[in-house]
This record gives structure tokens, C-alpha cells and sequence, in this order.
């Protein structure tokens, strides 16, 4: 009973440790990742602020993903209509075997694409979305 008493400490104490951490913020450029206590990016700059208040710019074509506000944005090209669309931030909805479900907002409103590594596997629409969601899991 006392080893089951501490057991559930223990737990209790792990998880009360893991909800109080602070929301972590990162950006990652071809150099590498590094955290930051904000991350703003913009369509030509991102902000970041350091831990002890320094404020950081950098130009956002520099930016390859970065996380803020706990989500995750990956950069990635699409083709519309037959045309390639330069690179935009996508929020990363989930991952599943080297597979990404992405989101992003543009002139047609909310889309979604299924990635595979950096490559566009397919098109998230009304005829697919369902399979899509099933196999994401949402």
C-alpha cells in the first residue's frame, strides 16, 4: 500500500512538472533550430524574442518550419492549377508514417494536402477527405 502511495505521487508530481513547462518556440533554418520564447513570422520577417528579452529579425525566406503558440508550420510548394506556387507556411495538422496532413489558408480559402517527406502526395478534397481522416486518425 505504501509503494503503491508513492507510486501515485510520483505520477501526480510528473504530471503537475510537465503541464506547468512553459510552451516552447523554435525556428529552424538551414544553420539549424533554435528555441525562442516567441516566434513571429510575417510574410517578409520573422520576430523572435530570446529567453532574457532580445529580440531577434531575420528575413522569412530563411525560415524553413518554425513552432509558435504550440503548432507546428512546415514550409511547402503546391501546384495550383497547374502552376507551382512558391513556398507557404502550412500548419502541420498530423503526422503518420513519414506523412503529413498540412492546412493552409489562401485567396480559395482553407486547404488541405497530404505531403509525403517534402513532396505533395495528393490534394485533401470532398472525395478523399473522409479515407484521409481515417488513416490520419482525426
Amino acid at each position: 500500500m505504501k509503494k503503491l502511495f508513492f507510486l501515485l505521487l510520483t505520477v501526480s508530481f510528473c504530471f503537475s512538472a510537465i503541464s506547468q513547462e512553459p510552451a516552447r518556440s523554435w525556428v529552424e533554418t538551414k544553420d539549424g533550430k533554435v528555441a525562442y520564447k516567441k516566434v513571429v513570422v510575417q510574410s517578409k520577417t520573422a520576430k523572435m524574442t530570446l529567453e532574457n528579452g532580445e529580440k531577434i529579425t531575420i528575413p522569412a525566406g530563411q525560415v524553413l518550419s518554425y513552432s509558435s503558440d504550440g503548432k507546428v508550420f512546415l514550409k511547402r510548394a503546391y501546384r495550383n492549377n497547374g502552376e507551382l506556387v512558391s513556398p507557404v507556411f502550412m500548419r502541420l495538422v498530423v503526422s503518420k508514417d513519414n506523412m503529413d496532413l498540412l492546412r493552409c489558408h489562401d485567396e480559395h480559402g482553407k486547404r488541405e494536402f497530404v505531403f509525403k517527406g517534402d513532396l505533395l502526395y495528393q490534394y485533401v478534397n470532398d472525395s478523399n477527405r473522409k479515407e484521409f481522416y481515417k488513416y490520419f486518425g482525426i
